[in-house]
């Protein structure tokens, strides 16, 4: 036994140094910019904003040049505009070869709807267990009646619709500094929609100022698979056996959990 639990060991220390974990969240880090068109819709305010963001949904919030009362459901010029803004690392949480962030901000003089970017992900393991994260900083800065949010959400998919919130807060505290948030969460369908989004409700006036949201590497990853125990040599253990990770060896799974058997990863 002592020796199987050493092997074991040995190979998920290794190979868990080896395999990198894989982000499902295409372009998380942003820094896919190579033909992002932008739009200076409001030079007099300040205002611009990049048409599709490469990886997340196509942005829903315009209907057309002149519509803005779609924000509900998605980014509007007049609610909130995104933006993919310049960086550089900071020795702490922005590494190096982190060089652009997601800026989310309500437009000054109007706005009521929620701007939210999302991407939905297919292909996750029912049954797993999945780590998101993310880096974020929230300004309120001026406003007038209810206090703007920001947030993010996991939502389920499957049957190509939305389904209950799996992890979410909609109410994230207010930060100039990059803070890091994470939650994990067990798949019980096998997609997810991953949402960051800006709000602002009601208000006394038709005003705000430097209302903003930035948000930066936004994961998703498969805890179960980023060991990499998938091809195990089995030349110095019994291959009809099965054994836990803590290298013990059972004649058949009793209980949910990675095995080791024949060479191959099981979970039960």
């Amino acid at each position: 036994m002592k020796k199987n639990l050493l092997l074991i060991a040995l190979f998920v220390a290794s190979a868990t140094s080896t395999f990198a974990q894989t982000n499902l969240v295409v372009n998380g880090d942003f820094e896919d910019v190579k033909n992002l068109q932008f739009d200076e819709y409001a030079p007099e305010d300040g205002m611009s904003r990049v048409l599709e963001i490469p990886g997340w949904d196509k942005n829903t919030g315009d209907k057309n040049a002149t519509d803005c009362t779609n924000g509900f459901d998605g980014l509007n010029k007049w609610n909130v505009a995104a933006n993919i803004i310049e960086q550089e690392p900071d020795g702490d949480m922005i590494k190096e070869g982190n060089t652009h962030f997601l800026h989310l901000e309500r437009y000054p003089y109007n706005g009521w709807a929620t701007g939210e970017l999302k991407q939905t992900i297919k292909g996750l393991v029912v049954g797993h267990k999945y780590k998101f994260s993310m880096l974020y900083r929230f300004n309120l800065g001026e406003f007038s009646g209810d206090a703007p949010m920001a947030g993010f959400e996991v939502v389920a998919f499957a049957d190509n619709k939305e389904g209950k919130k799996i992890k979410y807060e909609e109410n994230l505290e207010e930060t100039t500094n990059w803070t890091a948030v994470s939650e994990e969460f067990t798949a019980s369908t096998d997609g997810v929609v991953v949402k960051v989004s800006l709000t602002n409700p009601w208000r006394d006036e038709i005003w705000n100022s430097h209302v903003w949201a930035d948000f930066d590497e936004v994961s998703l990853v498969d805890l179960d698979s980023a060991t990499g125990i998938n091809n195990i040599s089995t030349s110095t253990v019994d291959k009809d056996s099965y054994y836990t990770l803590d290298g013990v060896k059972v004649a058949q799974p009793t209980k949910k959990g990675v095995y080791v058997h024949n060479g191959k990863k099981i979970v039960k």
